[in-house]
């Protein structure tokens, strides 16, 4: 690990979510004015789209860490597995209400006035959804109705959907043509450009305790971008591993080589988790066919299975053919052989 090298706290570059030092580059800053703005605005659904590994889940834990607390009571999901009901739960358990798990519908009589009673004191609870393309269409379905909820003329739970572009395409489908009128506002998290990355760098390394010159070469920053297209997740991957790489070696200053000495690195290290699981799946198909093959070749032996030969097929051609055996003792291994 190269912290103790460069004097840093943490790693600056996880692939993990991170909110420590919230980049705000990249129109991350308005994006996040922009949200909080549309949650004044009289409810709704709010949907946020970007690729995979763009930073999406950072936004929305950064957003509920930075709003007013006097204004706003807000609940994260991250769990795409939720059924309609389990959705409530999560909810009331966010709202830290008794969940009455064998009544929904009471529980749902419940939360709406818990959500009146919160709104009646001056705050509103906002609720982001993290992986909303993953849902199931009931769930997103419930979400749509928890947006509707009212106290007379104004709504007041938003609702902030996250994904990255299958959600459009979910949402086109017919069957969520319901949830997509819901939709108020809609924006896009994007890739960062070339200056961007170099400044997402430096902000990220000084964050965490680096205070020497930069340690990524101009090079370097260029290969970043050719190799990452921007991307967040694939930025911190190579920025993690060519770090390393230097601290082992006694150097202070990352090369483009040691960026594309990363990539190779990366890439090679998926090809063999794809390669492994190709040999286990392999193996077990084997060993499976090894069983099976003993197994019959043990039923034979016993007697117990018949195969019939030519003579056999030939003289009851057109009668309805039964293969029988006799009780087989327990335990004893079976097999079961198609007839043609």
């Amino acid at each position: 690990m190269y912290l103790d090298t460069f004097g840093l706290r943490a790693r600056p570059f996880p692939v993990s979510p991170d909110i420590d030092a919230f980049f705000a580059g990249g129109s991350r800053k308005e994006l996040c004015d922009a949200l909080r703005a549309a949650l004044d605005d009289d409810g709704g659904i709010v949907k946020v789209t970007g690729e995979v590994g763009s930073g999406k889940t950072t936004l929305a834990r950064h957003l509920v860490n930075t709003l007013p607390v006097d204004r706003f009571v807000a609940i994260l999901l991250a769990d795409p597995s939720l059924t309609r009901e389990q959705m409530l739960y999560a909810v009331a358990e966010g709202l830290e209400m008794p969940a009455v798990r064998t009544d929904p519908e009471l529980l749902l009589v419940r939360l709406k006035r818990r959500l009146a009673e919160i709104h009646g004191s001056g705050r509103r609870v906002l609720l982001l959804v993290d992986e909303a393309h993953a849902m199931p269409e009931g769930t997103l379905d419930q979400v749509r109705l928890l947006a509707q909820i009212d106290a007379g003329d104004r709504k007041i739970m938003p609702v902030v959907i996250l994904g990255p572009e299958e959600l459009d395409q979910n949402l086109a489908l017919p069957e969520l043509r319901a949830v997509r009128e819901r939709i108020v506002h809609s924006f896009r998290l994007r890739r960062l450009a070339g200056h961007e990355i170099d400044d997402y760098l430096t902000f990220k390394l000084r964050a965490f305790g680096w205070n020497g010159a930069r340690l990524f070469s101009s090079n370097a920053v260029r290969t970043i971008r050719r190799l990452s297209g921007g991307n967040l997740r694939r930025i911190n991957l190579l920025a993690d591993r060519s770090l390393a790489a230097i601290a082992k070696d006694r150097r202070d200053l990352v090369q483009s080589t040691d960026i594309d000495a990363a990539a190779r690195a990366i890439r090679f290290e998926r090809r063999r988790v794809s390669a492994d699981a190709w040999v286990i799946g392999t193996s077990a198909f084997v060993a499976g066919a090894a069983i099976a093959v003993a197994a019959l070749s043990f039923a034979l032996s016993q007697g117990w299975v018949h195969i019939r030969t030519p003579n056999e097929v030939s003289s009851s051609a057109g009668s309805e053919v039964r293969v029988t055996s006799p009780a087989i003792p327990p335990g004893a291994a079976t097999a079961t052989v198609p007839v043609r």
